[in-house]
Order: C-alpha cells, then sequence, then structure tokens
C-alpha cells in the first residue's frame, strides 16, 4: 500500500483494546527544528494549530517566540519531546486542518505539505515533501516570486485556490502491529482450525 505521489506508508499498530495507534506520522527533524510546537500539535492532535498552545507545543511556542531568530522552540521538539502513541488525541488514522486560512497564514505551502504526507519536510523513507501534490504548486508560488524580489504567495494559494481533498491515509485502513484479537486464517472461504494430528503443517481442514 502507498500514499499518493509514492510515498511509502507507514505502518500502524493496535493497542490491547484494538484501538488503531500511532498511525500519525511522527515528525522528522527537519520538520521539529523548523516548525517544533506545529510538529508536536501535528501529531498529538493531528492538527497542526490545534495543540499549539497545549503542552509541550506550548512550552515550544513561547520560546520560539521569545527567541526570535534564535530557534529556541527546538530545543523542547528535539530534547524534551517525544512522539509517544498514547499522547495522540482522536482519531490516530486521521489529520485534519480546521483551519485552512490561519494554517496557510503561518505555515505557506507546509501546511500543504503536512495535509498530504503527514510531514511538513520530509517523508518517512528519507524523502522531501515538497515536490508531490499541490504541495509543489505551493513550493513555486514561494520561492519564485521570492527570487523575483516579490512577495511569496503560497500563502494566498493555500487561503483561496487549494482544495482540501483526500489525504494519504486511507479513511479505514487494515490495522497492522499487534494483533487485535486471536483470528484464524481463512483458506477458500474454510476456517483453518489447529489440530494435533501428526500432519505436515499441523492444521486440518474441518469437516
Amino acid at each position: 500500500m502507498v500514499y499518493a505521489g509514492g510515498l511509502v506508508e507507514v505502518p500502524r499498530t493496535a493497542d490491547v483494546s484494538g484501538n488503531a495507534v500511532g498511525a500519525r506520522v511522527p515528525p522528522s527533524c527537519l520538520a521539529k527544528c523548523c516548525f517544533p510546537s506545529c510538529a508536536i500539535s501535528g501529531y498529538e492532535t493531528g492538527d497542526p494549530l490545534d495543540g499549539c498552545c497545549q503542552g509541550k507545543a506550548c512550552c515550544a511556542l513561547i520560546l520560539e517566540a521569545a527567541g526570535g531568530l534564535c530557534c529556541l522552540g527546538c530545543l523542547v521538539s528535539l530534547l524534551c519531546w517525544r512522539p509517544d502513541p498514547a499522547n495522540i488525541k482522536g482519531d490516530g488514522t486521521q489529520r485534519t486542518m480546521n483551519n485552512k486560512c490561519l494554517a496557510g497564514c503561518c505555515l505557506g505551502y507546509f501546511a500543504i505539505a503536512f495535509w498530504e504526507s503527514g510531514d511538513f519536510c520530509c517523508t518517512p523513507d528519507g524523502r522531501c515533501t515538497w515536490i508531490d501534490g499541490d504541495t509543489f504548486m505551493g513550493c513555486i508560488l514561494h520561492w519564485v516570486p521570492y527570487l523575483l524580489g516579490f512577495g511569496p504567495l503560497d500563502s494566498c494559494y493555500v487561503c483561496c485556490c487549494w482544495v482540501q481533498q483526500g489525504m494519504a491515509w486511507a479513511a479505514q485502513p487494515a490495522v497492522v502491529g499487534q494483533p487485535v484479537a486471536a483470528q484464524r486464517p481463512v483458506v477458500a472461504g474454510a476456517v483453518v482450525a489447529p489440530s494435533s494430528n501428526s500432519t505436515p503443517s499441523g492444521y486440518e481442514m474441518p469437516k
């Protein structure tokens, strides 16, 4: 199973109750350096802005605002925080962007990167998130006008032109990892039951 754009999907796990956990992509080191508060919020709440004033994301935001160009917020995201699936809130198989305009103004085309791939900068296999889908158009509208001496236009693109289409994650994916419950394999429509008979495989078809 792959993402749109050819990005490799991150395996998901299930807890002892059968609930999907850890499905959101843990932020890359580059994302934690450049967007410390949003990276934490995106992983824990599924939205890059909804959780910015909560927990360690709030600490990173305060340090980022106080440090200015020093980027002190990354000290929290890199050294004091770890992506723990137990801290995931809501449906861990989904990401959201409840305020597209605010995300566009604050993050520019990086908001599209988060929506499409789950990370602001890099995919889990090391690929850049800026070269696929609508993120690529946002990247062009940021850098080309900037290099020509104009202001970046990616925020306007996100707020006014970009349409939030289907995400990379499927709506109801199969959960892998820890077994949710003991299940019997199905072969050709029949249930294979364990057997103590001395068959080569240790299994026999029920009659």
